[in-house]
């Protein structure tokens, strides 16, 4: 489904690009803030004054640019805040009426994204403070201002355990969202449920999606790897031909890795949900007919 439907590639990449740029801040400002911390000879105080002074001699000397910037994150922040549970609620649709042989339009996908946007905006935010990266940034956090003592690593081991634990029973949730019109709350109990109903099945699933997409380890080195060829191309081109040339031609190899990553880890969203989907599918078939009459 995911090779043959190419309709769905746009509800994997267009959630993928605005993740995918916030995820290189985080991680970004995490490289810089553990690069001054004593794990690497630190004093543990980033230069922010010096950011600062940086950015605001660049906003006195382009105006124009800076204000497009700015507009630029704001949008950014907006489109990595709604734009993946509509995206996804949508996908969910369309890959429940492709697998019953609906005819349904691609673009049918928006508004059955809208029609359950909300209650997939709760569940993202829920889930979301429980992910794998937002884990690792708060161990980088902690790690840079506590050190690595013995309790912390069993805090944060018990904090992985829950989130993991929390996200396992609730995997079905986004499908009763839009599959069976629940709300939220529902949504959650009928997937914690139907787990310890199809507890082998659904543990099967976990540990198969986990060896064949690894979605958040691709999406991780994705994040690291893509500044490092950039600035690596940057250089290389720099030291050998004009500045001008060098950054020109630096900025269009980033753009090609920054396409690719995007690309890849929107494709694996894709499989992924459409799995889980499958999955759900195949555990109860007594779907909702027409999810565009709601």
């Amino acid at each position: 489904m995911t090779d043959n439907e190419r309709g769905l590639l746009w509800y994997g990449v267009i959630p993928t690009f605005f993740t995918t740029i916030v995820g290189l801040y985080m991680f970004g400002y995490q490289f810089f803030a553990l690069k001054s911390s004593p794990f690497f000879g630190g004093d543990g105080n980033m230069d922010i004054s010096g950011i600062r002074d940086t950015i605001l001699e660049f906003a006195s000397v382009h105006p124009w640019l800076t204000t497009l910037a700015v507009i630029a994150i704001i949008l950014i922040i907006l489109g990595n805040f709604l734009v993946p549970p509509l995206c996804s609620g949508g996908m969910i649709g369309l890959i429940s009426a492709i697998h019953n042989k609906k005819a349904i339009a691609k673009g049918d996908g928006i508004k059955i994204g809208f029609n359950y946007f909300f209650n997939m905006l709760e569940l993202e935010l829920l889930l979301g403070a429980f992910s794998l990266i937002e884990i690792v940034l708060i161990f980088s956090l902690g790690a840079r201002q506590l050190g690595t003592p013995i309790w912390f690593i069993v805090v944060m081991s018990v904090i992985f355990l829950t989130s993991f634990t929390l996200k396992f029973f609730f995997i079905y949730a986004p499908n009763f969202i839009v599959l069976e019109n629940q709300g939220l709350t529902q949504s959650l109990i009928s997937s914690a449920k139907m787990v310890l109903t199809n507890f082998k099945k659904t543990l099967l699933i976990t540990l198969l999606m986990f060896l064949i997409s690894i979605r958040v380890v691709i999406n991780i080195f994705l994040v690291f790897l893509i500044p490092a060829l950039i600035a690596f191309v940057i250089n290389f081109f720099i030291s050998k031909v004009t500045l001008i040339v060098g950054i020109v031609l630096g900025s269009l190899g980033g753009l090609i890795v920054f396409s690719l990553a995007i690309y890849l880890t929107g494709i694996l969203h894709i499989f992924t949900t459409a799995a889980w989907t499958l999955t759900f599918l195949s555990m109860d078939h007594n779907r909702v007919e027409n999810l565009l009459d709601r």
